[in-house]
């Protein structure tokens, strides 16, 4: 599900510090303007909405057990 978090105006977001000059990739995506913004509701495979102490991929992790390099 996605909601609406108003606009997002590439202007207000960093690219670095103020006095560099700007990437040429982020010139294209600053030059587009405001434009919507949306955030993507998180959705972890597993969740139980009924237990918010369970985590179902710490669970997981553990299960496997210790990784050997």
């Amino acid at each position: 599900m996605l909601k609406e978090m108003g606009m997002w105006d590439p202007k207000d977001h960093y690219w670095g510090e103020p006095d560099e000059p700007i990437e040429e990739w982020a010139k294209p995506i600053r030059s587009l303007g405001p434009r919507p913004e949306y955030e993507m509701e998180q959705v972890i495979p597993g969740e139980n909405p009924d237990d918010p102490d369970m985590d179902p991929i710490l669970e997981a992790a553990e299960q496997r057990g210790p990784v050997i390099t």
